[in-house]
């Protein structure tokens, strides 16, 4: 009898723990971001294995509407969180001239221009 009290307290114990165990985990952080990511569009990439040094890179609003569209030649991209960050700000001015109708300086390298190649 008391070894079947016993394994019962143990057993009501360790529920009694876990249960109680989420409330001591770790307060959640809230994901930061840079001050120039832009949330009003994307971009994608479309590569061709045949021509790896062949790219054409599309800018879209967040409808999904294209407004921007640049083929480059003669550069391997290789996805990296610097490249993310370099598209990330050619999409900003991308967007933010498609948001005023304005024309876009150097229209056909703005993408060249901020990869710095």
């Amino acid at each position: 009898m008391k070894q079947t009290l016993k394994n019962t307290l143990a057993v009501i114990t360790i529920c009694f723990a876990l249960a109680c165990l989420p409330a001591y985990s770790q307060p959640v952080k809230k994901e930061t971001t840079a001050a120039n990511t832009v949330y009003k569009g994307y971009w994608v990439i479309e590569n061709n294995r045949r021509e790896p040094d062949h790219a054409i890179i599309y800018f879209y609003t967040e409808e999904g509407t294209l407004i921007y569209k640049e083929t480059v030649h003669g550069i391997r991209l290789k996805i990296s969180r610097k490249l993310k960050q370099r598209l990330d700000t050619a999409l900003g001015k991308v967007v933010e001239a498609h948001e005023k109708n304005q024309p876009l300086e150097n229209e056909r390298e703005i993408v060249l221009a901020i990869i710095g190649k």
